[in-house]
């Protein structure tokens, strides 16, 4: 990371950054401005309150997702032979064919999704999340250790790849002076998701097992389905961007959480 930060300090230079005179820098009226406008652009958009309650629905089921799956392949799996390696390597495999995997899906998807398209973003959307809930559900519910691996990386693959294609979408419903202020808020919900969600997930493992837990995780992902079914009604196809002409889908990066 730091030599990926020195990289990008010598050749990514802000070419069209206009900073504000420091004599006419007020940093405080400034960033709350910028949340005020953050916040009525969500409140009279559709789309963007559509979003934001995808969003919700993602940190409510990722927590218990993600703390619950390892252990449920140490507890109700047995791990093939590899040698006179570990089981702790299998998951080094899962998480380097994981990264590849979501490579090439998301260049596929780049190659083949019109990301200014908008009702064409959400039915790739739409179709990447039902794999997630379906693979959720067969991770949790299936005895056979490689059909669970296979649902296991489908999982991430579709969560990784479907990442940038959703941050185009949000990309495209906001405006330029009040875009990073929304993604950020974007982010605090999906935190708050992730407070709220994990520990009831966790109880439900605690109390019953893991695999109630994740088909929990499972039944609490399955709104996002209803919600990108009512953006597609809703979404109309722009003409142009709110600042470009075209909207590229952003980059898929292994290094992103």
């Amino acid at each position: 990371m730091a030599i990926l930060a020195v990289f990008l300090l010598l050749f990514m230079p802000e070419n069209g950054f206009q900073p504000t005179p420091k004599e006419e820098r007020q940093s405080w009226r400034e960033m709350g401005n910028t949340l005020r406008t953050g916040l009525r652009l969500v409140r009279r958009s559709t789309v963007l309150l559509t979003i934001f309650s995808i969003e919700l629905f993602y940190g409510l089921s990722s927590e218990g997702y993600d703390r619950l799956s390892t252990a449920h392949f140490l507890a109700d799996f047995t791990f093939p032979a590899l040698g006179s390696l570990k089981p702790v390597v299998w998951f080094a495999i899962f998480s380097v064919g994981e990264t590849i995997l979501s490579l090439l899906v998301s260049e596929f998807v780049k190659r083949r999704v019109d990301a200014n398209n908008a009702r064409l973003v959400v039915i790739t959307l739409f179709t990447m999340n039902a794999l997630n809930v379906l693979s959720i559900l067969v991770f949790a519910l299936t005895g056979n250790f490689f059909l669970a691996v296979a649902a296991f990386l489908a999982y991430g693959v579709f969560r990784s790849a479907g990442h940038p294609l959703w941050m185009t979408w949000l990309t495209r419903n906001t405006e330029a002076k009040s875009r990073a202020t929304v993604i950020s808020m974007l982010g605090q919900v999906n935190a708050l998701g992730q407070i709220v969600g994990g520990p009831p997930v966790g109880y439900i493992g605690i109390a019953f097992s893991l695999r109630a837990a994740l088909t929990t995780v499972s039944a609490i992902l399955s709104p996002v389905l209803l919600l990108l079914a009512y953006a597609f009604r809703k979404v109309r196809v722009e003409q142009t961007a709110p600042t470009e002409e075209s909207i590229e889908p952003v980059a898929f990066s292994p290094l992103s959480g």
